[in-house]
């Protein structure tokens, strides 16, 4: 668990938009949990399919949320962006 506020790192008071993305590898195709949470909201991928839309803003709160997905067999590519 590992969370950075984007802001005071690479803001400087100028609108910025920050992409993460890491490659989760699964033996079988199984269901996963996404627990989440960010300040200026946030857009998930898994495999180019949009999973999560979370427009925001909002108070942080590390672990806010949750959302049930589903992981392929293999290697699945997570992308995440968020901004302010």
């Amino acid at each position: 668990q590992r969370q950075m506020c984007i802001r005071d790192r690479f803001s400087k008071g100028r609108p910025v938009v920050c992409f993460g993305a890491v490659p989760l590898v699964a033996e079988r195709a199984m269901p996963v949990t996404l627990i989440y949470g960010s300040d200026p909201g946030m857009v998930v991928w898994i495999n180019g399919r949009e999973i999560l839309r979370d427009p925001g803003p909002h108070l942080f709160e590390p672990n806010r949320a949750q959302l049930l997905t589903r992981l392929d067999a293999g290697t699945n590519w997570v992308l995440v962006k968020s901004g302010y």
